[in-house]
């Protein structure tokens, strides 16, 4: 390995310029594939073709139909919502809905069909028509029906009356995420024209079609802000801490070439961009800086020493090689791991990261060092130490000296710590996922505060034969779940087809209060059922809710916003009911947007424990070969997996609930923090093998040669990730805050309790007597 790794360094010292225009080329050639890549705007993005909840969906909204939407939210400062000025807006609204793109059905006070019987006829019509006509007397009596319709009270009607809603539904043609652009782009546009049109009128923009346009916002603001905020501040913690322009400089053209060979390869093998993926450059970014830093600082480390420019890279490379190689396999697979993620976008982060990690470390041992071999790098005019050097000997020295106390109080705070990581509690909705300093989510919090809540749970309701929905037993069993249902705390809004038949029958029976009720009669049920579809204007009929041949119906539930945990609550609930009332065969599952986004954490999580596992065997094998040490392998396995733990327990202390990045992290720290254990042991071994010192001066060795780099190197990707925190999206934030406490906990505990760990067990057959105050330094030449 050593005559090949020298053979190598020549090579390419003998070949810079050809390295460095073949690796130039080759990068921009392979960046091309940037061309092909496209953003996801759509929800279903974060499931897999083959997810059981996604289907479950799928198949309820092909029985009734499509969910998508776009829902208006309209508030004046004053009055209510049927005001004659408010009553205006949205008759208005109304009409102009249809001619957004796609809609296929609009919803709202104006245009709900309200029955009436006059002369023995059954009569539907708008509930408000020509409302700059209608007098107060008449509005008032609108109001006081739609307060006592069940269907649009606390659904389009709030409950105090001052705000309401229009729901357009959408049926997306032709390419999914282009049509949703342009639907969501015209929705916008139509708010801004009736904010523009009547002064003081708040719209607030809800609906899946909305959502799907926040994640388009949301990664494009987080590419436009976060990826130059990243490139600033590495650019500028590197410059810092190497004090060196050139240094720099071959660190910018690493990480601009890492960034876009990952991306031009993710756009040519069809990976779709989404708020996830979209912080791969950062990730990527981040971890070239550390592989740059190991390069550049152990080239002025020997320039520092004395050495010439030429030997002190080849040193700088020789002495690195192993470990950047080790980190950039072990950072690869913690990465690749992400693919048992059930979420695309999961596995397309893994990919893209993997893949850029490589092409650092091909960029790190190829162009860096022949870059650097043309710039002016002077050798000191005599050997000297830095700083951060001196006071890390005497860190090594306080560490060594007091390891059985490093050792207790290090085990029992991580003890702690990880037991404390149990306590927290998952909470990941999809209404949630948007940074409050966006207009998405401020429109969303408006909508739960003053309208309803955003989690709907819809339920398909089965007869069990063709044509059984007019049974008065059917109807009944409904009617009994719906009572219960509103009896709930947690329920905002029920809407059920047997509150259609019971409106029927009063109807058909004077209006009288008394026949407000489910008809004995299943063939007078099915014949009101008949008159009131024939009745029905065109975009308006109840397909929404009956399925083809009549032997299912919807029912749709909107609760409170609450956490996962308390929906689980209600769900139990639910369910125990159900079951007690016999009618399990007849209340399937609820499903839903947010029902399958909730499922979607459980089940990440579940497959990503199998990806972990698999992940910390793969990198402890990895170890155990190259370092040829299983001893030092399995201890580099606790220190690689153990930092992300404690770091859940410290977010239990301080925030308590997680989310989906909960599910990846793990898996993404620990392909990170191995960058610092890999370099402290290979240094460590080489101190024991290749020097023959104690176990004391082999810790003192890598503290030398290494204790810089990895200081360096945490606060970079730590500040680098923490940037990533001030992400608009939320899964994001909490992914880059975790693994930047857990990056800075990995570089504490590789300095404090890894050489306590190695320690233990005496110093066995090489022990070098050593006393206090003496320092293994690293010496060039050797």
């Amino acid at each position: 390995m050593s005559s090949l790794l020298e053979s190598y360094i020549n090579f390419i010292m003998r070949n810079r310029i050809w390295i460095i225009t073949v690796i130039l080329l080759s990068s921009i050639a392979v960046s091309s594939g940037m061309s092909k890549l496209t953003f996801a705007s759509d929800y279903r993005v974060f499931f897999g073709e083959d997810n059981p909840d996604l289907k479950r969906w799928d198949d309820y909204q092909a029985t009734f139909s499509n969910n998508d939407n776009v829902l208006f939210v309209l508030q004046f400062p004053k009055g209510n919502s049927f005001d004659r000025d408010m009553a205006m807006v949205i008759e208005d609204l109304t009409e102009r809905a249809w001619t957004l793109p796609n809609a296929t059905r609009v919803d709202s006070l104006s245009n709900y069909q309200r029955t009436l019987v006059i002369d023995d006829f059954l009569e539907v019509v708008d509930l408000i028509e020509g409302a700059q006509d209608l007098t107060d007397e008449e509005l008032r009596e609108r109001a006081e029906y739609a307060v006592n319709e069940p269907v649009i009270y606390r659904a389009l009607l709030a409950e105090n009356m001052r705000t309401n809603g229009v729901n357009v539904n959408i049926e997306l043609q032709g390419d999914p995420d282009a049509e949703g652009r342009r639907t969501a782009i015209a929705a916008h546009k139509l708010a801004d024209e009736l904010q523009d049109q009547y002064p003081g009128l708040t719209v607030a923009m809800n609906g899946s079609m909305i959502l799907n346009y926040g994640f388009v916002e949301s990664g494009e603001r987080d590419a436009m802000t976060l990826i130059p905020a990243m490139y600033g501040v590495m650019l500028f913690l590197t410059f810092v801490m190497l004090r060196s322009f050139w240094g720099m400089v071959a660190t910018l053209i690493t990480i601009i070439f890492s960034t876009t060979v990952a991306l031009g390869v993710a756009g040519a093998l069809g990976m779709k961009l989404a708020p996830v993926t979209i912080i791969a450059p950062n990730i990527i970014l981040t971890l070239a800086v550390a592989d740059c830093i190991h390069i550049i600082s152990s080239v002025q480390k020997h320039l520092r020493a004395g050495m010439d420019r030429m030997t002190a890279i080849k040193e700088a490379v020789r002495k690195n090689f192993t470990a950047i190689f080790i980190t950039s396999a072990t950072t690869a697979v913690g990465f690749l791991s992400l693919n048992y993620s059930d979420a695309p976008p999961f596995q397309y982060l893994g990919n893209i990261t993997a893949f850029g990690v490589l092409a650092a470390w091909i960029l790190a041992i190829t162009f860096v060092p022949a870059f650097l071999s043309f710039m002016p790098l002077e050798p000191a005019a005599e050997p000297k130490t830095g700083l951060l050097e001196r006071l890390l000997a005497r860190f090594a020295d306080m560490v060594i000296h007091n390891a059985r106390r490093v050792l207790i109080v290090g085990t029992t705070a991580s003890v702690v710590l990880i037991a404390m990581a149990a306590t927290n509690n998952l909470d990941d909705r999809m209404s949630t996922y948007f940074s409050k300093e966006l207009q998405i989510r401020q429109d969303i919090d408006f909508a739960s505060e003053h309208l309803r809540g955003q989690d709907i749970f819809e339920y398909e309701m089965r007869s069990g034969r063709s044509g059984g929905i007019s049974e008065p037993e059917y109807l009944a069993n409904i009617d009994r779940f719906v009572v219960w249902l509103r009896a709930q705390p947690e329920v905002d809004q029920v809407t059920a087809f047997s509150d259609v038949i019971k409106r029927l029958n009063q109807n058909m029976n004077s209006g009288s209060p008394d026949f407000y009720s489910i008809p004995e009669n299943p063939e007078l049920a099915a014949q009101y059922l008949l008159l009131y579809e024939l009745s029905l204007p065109f975009g308006l009929d109840l397909n929404n809710q009956i399925n083809i041949d009549k032997s299912s119906t919807r029912l749709s539930v909107v609760i409170k916003d609450m956490t996962l945990k308390a929906q689980e609550s209600y769900h139990l609930r639910v369910e125990d009911w159900v079951a007690s009332n016999n009618l399990r065969d007849m209340v399937a599952s609820p499903t839903g947007v947010s029902k399958i986004f909730a499922s979607l954490s459980f089940r990440n999580i579940v497959e990503m424990l199998t990806g972990n596992v698999i992940a910390v065997i793969t990198i402890g094998a990895m170890m155990i070969f190259t370092l040829r040490s299983v001893s030092i392998g399995l201890i580099s396995v606790i220190t690689n997996a153990v930092p992300a733990l404690i770091t859940f327990g410290i977010w239990a202390i301080f925030v308590g609930h997680i989310g989906l990045a909960a599910a990846v992290i793990g898996a993404a720290s620990l392909g990170i923090v191995v960058d610092d254990s890999v370099h402290f042991l290979t240094k460590y071994l080489r101190g024991r093998r290749d020097k023959n010192l104690s176990k004391e001066d082999s810790i003192r060795y890598a503290f030398a040669e290494v204790g810089e780099a990895i200081v360096f190197t945490s606060i970079i990707v730590g500040a680098g990730f923490a940037l990533i925190a001030f992400s608009t999206f939320q899964i994001n934030s909490q992914l880059g805050l975790l693994t930047a406490i857990t990056v800075l906990v990995a570089m504490l505990f590789d300095f404090l309790v890894l050489p306590a760990i190695l320690l233990l067990g005496g110093d066995g057959s090489r022990t070098v007597q050593t006393k206090r105050g003496s320092h293994a330094t690293s010496t060039p030449a050797e």
